[in-house]
């Protein structure tokens, strides 16, 4: 029987440290960036063609809600169109053991599938379980899974949200493996969509093949017994050796992911790869006067500078609209430059500003390995975990007319756990995305006691007072 399902059922996360309060954070920035989806109208626009094919097939009587919206659907339907929302702006969290967005596929997948009377802690244990899942595979999978082209949070995510949901209902561990069987041969998802709305679209696919996959478990669908870590599995049609495989639950619940390392948060719509280069920029920005125009004018050419492989999200170096740009090295850093906020009205599906095209073609990125050319060693291994915490540093270097050099350097950006985004800056997120009165209203019902999930969709839906 699987280890990972005997692992998954046993799970009681919420006593250990940190776990409670990441949890927290993590419902209400999901909530945040579901509800912000509408603000951008492209991403509206796509939100409202998926929802428009779900409910072409009926909204059921006992639908279930898909935040930030209105709509009621079958639970699968729901998890698939909660999870593009929340992932369409590319503003939700990111965790780096998954190399993928955790609760964008699984926040969507457990409020399809509990009632509106179960008890919003367990929520937050089984959101902790399924990203423990997620990051465990993640680091089997390693880099070469992602360098493959596949995108973690479609592959990863499939059997992670199942892992929650099954954790959530309190499946016994037969039917839990079965679960995650079935989620593993729903595990797809490709590199080659980031920049479009197919990308957003992986992170509803692996909730909806986690709901249905503990669905169909529940109605007595068989599976394999291990189809995660088996000898001819998800991990091992991926090259993943036998002793990676079964290592894979070595430890499980000693300590969690989701508060050791923790989850990235964002404050503004673009890949996480980026944030140490725009962090970089945007400090060397403040040493460049004029108007875009001018800065424009003054710099003759830039190099980023990042330690290999941490570029391998950011797929475009010739952006041509502003969603290309949210993965986009030479873009993110030319607006950076030129004093462009990096908003949802310059990181959108239109055009990319013509001048921070330009300056994104005098870009040139260097990788740079670590100690090296004037560079820090690694870090160390994190405390908590004994692992190695993944080197994100980033420099950026900026030629200018008159013959003078800038130079930034960013170890770890604002937003990852060594520099966690503050809970007053979460929390303008939400109010922002809520209002200030539903965003203190979320904040209270996450700590609470008693809270229900039916609480906490009725402060989170559409139209909600």
């Amino acid at each position: 029987m699987s280890a990972l399902a005997r692992a998954v059922v046993a799970a009681d996360p919420l006593g250990a440290t940190g776990v409670r309060a990441a949890a927290e954070r993590a419902v209400l920035d999901h909530v945040a960036c579901a509800a912000l989806c509408d603000a951008d109208p492209a991403a509206r626009d796509q939100a409202s063609h998926l929802l428009a094919w779900a409910r072409a097939e009926g909204e059921p009587v006992a639908g279930r809600p898909v935040l930030g919206t209105d709509a009621r659907l079958a639970p699968s339907r729901a998890a698939l169109v909660g999870g593009f929302r929340a992932h369409l702006l590319d503003l939700d969290d990111t965790h780096e053991d998954v190399r993928g967005h955790p609760s964008a596929s699984l926040v969507p997948t457990l409020i399809a599938l509990a009632d509106d009377a179960a008890p919003l802690p367990d929520v937050l244990a089984a959101h902790a379980v399924g990203l423990e899942a997620m990051a465990r595979l993640g680091r089997a999978l390693g880099p070469a899974h992602y360098a493959a082209g596949f995108h973690p949070t479609a592959t990863a995510g499939a059997v992670g949200a199942a892992a929650a949901g099954a954790h959530l209902l309190r499946l016994d561990e037969g039917t839990t493996a079965r679960a995650l069987s079935l989620a593993a041969s729903r595990s797809a998802g490709v590199r080659a969509q980031f920049g479009t709305p197919a990308k957003p679209l992986h992170a509803g696919m692996a909730a909806q093949a986690g709901v249905e996959a503990v669905q169909w478990a529940l109605a007595g669908i068989g599976a394999a017994d291990d189809a995660v870590a088996g000898s001819v599995g998800l991990l091992a049609s991926h090259g993943v050796e036998a002793d990676v495989r079964e290592a894979l639950t070595s430890g499980f619940g000693q300590t969690w992911a989701i508060a050791a390392p923790g989850l990235w948060m964002k404050r503004s719509p673009f890949c996480s790869a980026a944030m140490g280069l725009v962090e970089a920029a945007a400090e060397l920005a403040d040493e460049l006067d004029g108007t875009v125009d001018e800065r424009a004018a003054r710099i003759v050419g830039v190099r980023v500078r990042m330690r290999p492989g941490a570029d391998a999200a950011l797929v475009h170096r010739a952006p041509r609209t502003g969603e290309e740009a949210r993965f986009s090295a030479e873009a993110l850093v030319a607006l950076a430059l030129l004093g462009v906020p990096r908003d949802l009205a310059h990181l959108g599906a239109e055009p990319l500003d013509p001048r921070a095209r330009a300056l994104a073609g005098r870009v040139v990125r260097e990788h740079v390995s670590a100690g090296t050319r004037g560079t820090p060693s690694a870090p160390g291994p994190d405390p908590r975990t004994g692992r190695a915490v993944r080197d994100m540093w980033s420099g950026v270097d900026v030629e200018l007319a008159d013959g003078r050099v800038l130079a930034a350097q960013v170890d770890r950006p604002a937003g990852s756990p060594q520099r966690p985004l503050p809970d007053t800056a979460l929390r303008a997120k939400a109010a922002e995305a809520l209002g200030e009165e539903r965003a203190a209203a979320l904040v209270a019902l996450l700590a609470g006691p008693d809270a229900t999930v039916g609480a906490l969709t009725a402060l989170a839906v559409a139209g909600a007072p």
